[in-house]
């Protein structure tokens, strides 16, 4: 190595040492060091002395260089200290800022590793840096990122917020603590029954304002740990604490869907369709045909502008074989599901019989019988839709109130339609789009509807208008009301209070916590849910 590649590398290290020598061969680079100084302050009283007491070596990993592992020889002094009534007697020199104190790694190499762990488990961190030549195990990584953290003291202004999250969902919890000002965590405790949170607050008695859920035992030991403190409910949580009440109500007093009949409709058979349907029925599409037309008129279009199969195939997220299936012919005929097809059935052999006994209006079941005695083995369900086609292609008259199966119409059956109670809860609460007359006649059926749709919209101005007077008598309305649910939500606001009015009245809220809540959930996912209480503090306030 000649001294020009000597000086251009002695730039990344401290002034303090001197590149003896660097060897290089399969395993890695190894540099050797040498300390030059004369001089060092003792790290107990400060007074500086020259006096050599002898020489030590350290060895220290480096960030890798070109793909391999580095690895630094330091020689360096250790010191008499000239202070005759200081304790330390011999001391070493450091390398401050380069290395710490009983490290085996630069400081910088540190740094890159705890990148890594903040963003992966501390083994996968370990399986990367072996792939880029550093030698490192999950249990150091782990250690690494520990003591740093310890070194970090978060700062806690006088507005926090709280906010529970699941280490273990249904069976472990903890509490987040968040600073107001820098929406960064600043604690994470064990449990949500509030001891740790009372405890945490004696020791920080400057707060003033608390922003949290719902939580009654958040809001006990705030009270306990700081009766000054000003307590903001979430208005999140307080919204999410109706829509509750309101599914509950609506769970309870409501079906899975609810029958809307059309007045117009015809009527329909108890077990199978009419057979003397007017012309105009049989040859009206179905929604799901009427979508398949669509796309039959669609693929024509392509090919007739000259776009391959391929293209209409990543356009359309379809097959090649729809494609050529669906490429000529009438859209109206290749959209039906039931086309007349040329394939043969055994019934074709006894058709004769079949016609004549229709054209004598017999009964299916008749037919049936008569075929088994001259040894037909097929099924009445098969000899109906033989019947059918026979019926439909040849024009047969049959009996109008009554078909082929002989099963009377159930006239007092009349069709209609589904509304299921996800829509009406949408409906209720987010306006969601049901047609006039659905809506009026759920609204008639259901009345107390009514009263759910005034509360949602009662509990709303509160906040758009800023009013603890509108809250006031929010709550004496809803008091009074015969719905459990309602009634519950409001006495849940009784007992709550003041931290419901300020959260009217108040700039603040909780929803900076929600954004930590995810990043602490993403941490634990990337540990698979196994790392300890205070690594996970560790990664989620460094």
């Amino acid at each position: 190595m000649n001294e020009k590649d000597a000086l251009f590398l002695s730039s990344f290290y401290p002034k303090e040492v001197r590149i003896n020598q660097v060897i290089e061969n399969s395993s890695g680079i190894i540099i050797l060091l040498k300390s030059i100084t004369h001089s060092h302050a003792c790290p107990k009283c400060g007074q500086t002395t020259k006096s050599y007491h002898s020489t030590y070596s350290r060895r220290i990993q480096d960030l890798p260089i070109l793909g391999k592992s580095v690895y630094l020889n330091i020689t360096a002094y250790r010191y008499h200290c000239e202070n005759t009534s200081c304790d330390q007697k011999v001391f070493a020199e450091e390398l401050c800022g380069f290395t710490g104190k009983y490290r085996r790694m630069t400081s910088r190499l540190e740094d890159f590793i705890i990148t890594l762990a903040l963003n992966t488990s501390c083994e996968g961190t370990a399986r990367i840096c072996k792939q880029m030549s550093i030698n490192i195990s999950g249990d150091t990584v782990i250690k690494i990122l520990l003591r740093n953290a310890e070194s970090i003291d978060p700062e806690c202004g006088e507005f926090i917020g709280v906010d529970d999250w699941a280490y273990k969902k249904g069976h472990t919890y903890g509490t987040l603590i968040c600073d107001g000002a820098s929406h960064k965590p600043i604690a994470l405790l064990d449990g949500r029954d509030g001891s740790a949170l009372k405890e945490w607050l004696k020791n920080n008695q400057h707060i003033k304002i608390v922003t949290r859920d719902r939580a009654s035992s958040y809001a006990k030991a705030i009270v306990e740990a700081l009766p000054q403190a000003m307590q903001i409910a979430d208005r999140f949580h307080l919204h999410q604490n109706l829509l509750k009440a309101i599914k509950d109500a609506l769970g309870r007093e409501v079906p899975a869907k609810i029958m809307i009949s059309s007045a117009d409709s015809d009527p329909i058979l108890s077990e199978s369709p009419t057979m003397n349907e007017p012309d105009s029925k049989k040859n009206e599409l179905t929604d799901d045909e009427k979508h398949r037309r669509e796309t039959v008129i669609q693929i024509q279009s392509y090919l007739s502008q000259g776009y391959t199969s391929k293209a209409i195939c990543d356009m359309m997220n379809t097959t090649y074989r729809q494609i050529r299936k669906l490429s000529k012919g009438d859209p109206d005929n290749l959209c039906r599901r039931n086309n007349s097809s040329s394939r043969t059935s055994e019934l074709d052999q006894y058709k004769s019989i079949i016609m004549e006994q229709l054209s004598l209006k017999a009964e299916i079941k008749g037919i049936h019988k008569l075929l088994v005695e001259r040894g037909h083995t097929g099924k009445l369900t098969n000899l109906y839709d033989y019947c059918k086609k026979l019926v439909e292609k040849n024009g047969i008259d049959h009996y109008i109130h009554t078909n082929i199966l002989g099963v009377k119409l159930k006239k007092d059956k009349p069709k209609g339609h589904f509304i299921e109670r996800n829509r009406i809860l949408k409906y209720l609460w987010s306006n969601f789009d049901i047609s006039p007359p659905d809506i009026s006649f759920i609204l008639e059926k259901y009345p107390f509807l009514r009263e759910m749709q005034d509360c949602i919209s009662d509990f709303r101005n509160i906040y758009v208008n800023k009013s603890v007077t509108r809250l006031e008598l929010f709550v004496e309305k809803y008091l009074k009301s015969i719905n459990k649910n309602l009634k519950s939500f409001a006495n849940g606001i009784v007992r709550d209070f003041e931290a419901v009015k300020n959260s009217i009245i108040s700039q603040y809220s909780n929803g900076f916590l929600e954004g930590n809540n995810n990043r602490l959930k993403m941490i634990k996912r990337t540990m698979y849910g196994r790392a300890s209480l205070d690594l996970l503090r560790a990664k989620i306030i460094y």
